[in-house]
């Protein structure tokens, strides 16, 4: 993809190390559920434990039970608490007891050095009655463990994730409320792609944050302390040998972050660039198929998507590393634990047990390591979507601070006075505006391409800020009117009608519940709507999709007439109402604009200038200053710019 295509790709950002600010501003969202939160931690916590304790308890079952040496001391007549091995000898368990149990050929011998007996299982289940019930109690403790571990881990995921959940709930619902505050300005600068990735997912990038990241890291940094305890507990020098490779570990996690971080950065811009393309070519399908684009288009993408394949490949080649480079350490480690620990305990100086519970707390210490390592991405990917929602939270809502209460629109006057507006700082769309309109008045606005005619509309409704002047209406101040009683009563038919998913009668009554459905039945009625509803097979129950592509132009011009109508506005704005209409729709148009328009101030902004020829004034615009005001008789007797635009559309209508 070309650099001239990458205009609508952001900027990838390093990640981010941490920021008090940040967490402090996350924290906000869970102080609500805290009691969740709290819950969860200690539910890690004692699972964590629970899970640590469990190689402790093997090496207790080994040690005292399986391993443990038995003597006995025998006597030739029966006497209390001794147990008869054969006729005349009695025995009875005792450290300093000359007999001892030993292992021969698959069997077990009971031996003095001069004499041996070879006992039976039976035999040796009654000698070693208190071993199998020390081994029956340990598995006991082991399952209680097991089952505590999986009641512990599966109270701390559900609470987790119902943090998680409501956490982004109310992240994703305050931005919501705040797009739909931000002034119309925000909107002119920003890519509807990249507002929808705030809200989608970045929001996800938290959500994977709070329901795994945090409670994995909180429980692997546990589980690596308990584990250290544990073994220094155990044996401090045989700890000291298994952990010799732990500066190597912490050097290839260093190694490891660094070049995932890269990886994972242009894997990021590379799929960016793929879900850029398909957007935007799915759209233009049309286009492409017409100008018979497919086979360039289709090579075009194959490169965006080799691009994409070959920094997927560098990430995996980074896993690749250190996946296997951590497990070549685990078995260092774990060699060195059995060699030492088993001279060790060939010399009498270690266990079997604490050499079995070594080997699980090794193999337990490196599954934290890697997890923490993997969940860097994750991290790192959060506080950058943090960042961006923050960013997109705390912008200003609104230029306009119009007053919580203010009058109502009784006549519908409209007056500029030297009104000057611009989008952009330094370059000024209207300059130095200044006429009115009386009440009942029709007027239109008139002008090339660029003079400025439609951003009358977004400062008439209060949607974009003036930089100089005041505009007035029944001879008030629009900052001294509440925002929505405002735009309630100037209402706008644009050209460009846009039809939201639901219902017709939602689509005319724009999901107010508090008009009634008899209410826009009498709309469509008045506006000659309804006979085209009538046509569908649902009627005013017909779903309408987002494109409203079972309606024309002409339809949703109508079905955006009916909307001014059930609001009974006292100004009405005409956008180019009856541009590209065929000429049957637009005898309905005119028909409807004749009853709509009576009774109230309206303003009609066209190119079409012979449909504005009965208009009681006319203003025409150029370059963004009044030029000519009159009827159209009095325009054309001037013979200006007026006069010129008519004849030059006149001419080309011919």
């Amino acid at each position: 993809m070309s650099a001239s295509k990458d205009y609508h790709l952001e900027k990838e950002e390093e990640g981010k190390g941490f920021d008090y600010h940040l967490f402090k501003r996350l924290w906000a969202y869970v102080t609500p559920y805290r009691k969740l939160f709290y819950l969860s931690l200690l539910m890690l916590v004692l699972g964590t434990l629970f899970q640590l304790y469990i190689p402790y308890v093997s090496k207790n079952a080994i040690d005292a039970f399986m391993m443990r040496e038995h003597r006995y001391t025998s006597s030739a007549v029966e006497a209390k608490g001794y147990y008869r091995l054969d006729e005349g000898l009695w025995i009875k368990e005792d450290k300093g007891g000359a007999f001892s149990l030993t292992r021969r050929d698959g069997h077990f011998v009971l031996t003095d050095g001069l004499l041996s007996f070879r006992l039976s299982q039976e035999q040796i289940r009654e000698l070693r009655v208190d071993d199998i019930q020390g081994i029956d109690k340990s598995v006991l403790i082991l399952l209680v463990l097991l089952f505590s571990v999986f009641f512990t881990n599966y109270i701390q995921v559900y609470f987790s994730n119902k943090l998680g959940q409501k956490v982004i709930y109310d992240i994703r619902t305050g931005l919501f409320r705040k797009v739909l505050t931000l002034p119309l300005k925000f909107y002119d600068h920003n890519p509807t792609g990249r507002i929808v990735t705030r809200i989608t997912n970045d929001t996800e990038n938290l959500n994977e944050f709070f329901t795994s990241a945090v409670t994995s890291i909180v429980k692997d940094i546990l589980l690596l302390i308990g584990i250290i305890g544990f073994m220094l507990f155990l044996s401090s020098q045989l700890t000291g040998y298994s952990l010799f490779v732990l500066p190597v570990i912490v050097l290839a996690t260093a190694l490891f972050r660094f070049f995932d971080r890269k990886a994972y950065r242009k894997v990021r811009v590379r799929l960016a660039r793929i879900n850029a393309f398909l957007a935007e070519h799915l759209s233009g399908m049309s286009v492409i198929q017409l100008f018979n684009r497919e086979t360039s288009k289709y090579e075009e993408f194959k490169k965006t998507n080799h691009s994409y394949y070959r920094a997927t490949l560098q990430q995996l080649t980074v896993f690749a590393v250190f996946r296997p480079t951590m497990d070549i350490l685990f078995y260092i480690a774990l060699c060195v634990v059995i060699w030492f620990g088993s001279k060790d305990f060939v010399s009498g100086i270690m266990t079997f047990g604490v050499l079995y519970a070594f080997i699980n707390y090794i193999d337990m210490f490196f599954q934290p390591l890697r997890d923490l390592s993997e969940k860097f991405d994750i991290v790192q990917n959060a506080l950058a979507s943090a960042e961006k929602i923050f960013k997109l939270l705390d912008e200003k809502a609104s230029e306009i601070e119009p007053s919580q209460e203010g009058p109502e629109i009784r006549d519908g006057s409209v007056e500029f006075e030297s009104v000057t507006f611009g989008y952009n700082e330094g370059v000024e769309v209207l300059k130095d505006i200044s006429f009115n309109i009386r009440p009942g008045e029709k007027v239109a606005i008139v002008g090339e391409t660029g003079a400025g005619k439609t951003s009358l509309i977004g400062i008439l409704t209060a949607l974009y800020p003036i930089q100089k002047g005041r505009i007035l209406i029944d001879g008030i101040p629009i900052d001294a009117y509440q925002v929505h009683a405002l735009r309630k009563q100037v209402a706008v038919v644009l050209q460009d009608v846009f039809i939201f998913s639901g219902d017709v009668v939602d689509n005319i009554r724009l999901f107010d519940n508090a008009v009634s459905r008899e209410e826009v039945i009498d709309a469509a009625k008045y506006v000659n709507v309804d006979h085209l509803i009538s046509r569908f097979e649902k009627g005013y129950d017909t779903m309408l999709n987002e494109r409203a592509s079972t309606l024309s132009a002409g339809e949703r011009q109508l079905i955006a007439l009916a909307r001014a109508v059930v609001r009974d506005p006292k100004i009405l704005v005409l956008d180019e109402a009856t541009a590209n209409i065929d000429p049957v729709t637009e005898a309905f148009i005119q028909d409807a604009m004749e009853k709509v328009t009576q009774g109230r101030t309206v303003i009609t902004i066209a190119h079409r200038l012979s449909t504005i020829r009965n208009a009681d004034r006319i203003f025409v615009f150029h370059k963004g200053r009044l030029v000519e005001s009159g009827t159209h008789l009095e325009l054309f007797a001037k013979n200006g710019l007026y006069t010129q635009l008519y004849r030059l559309q006149y001419q080309l209508n011919e």
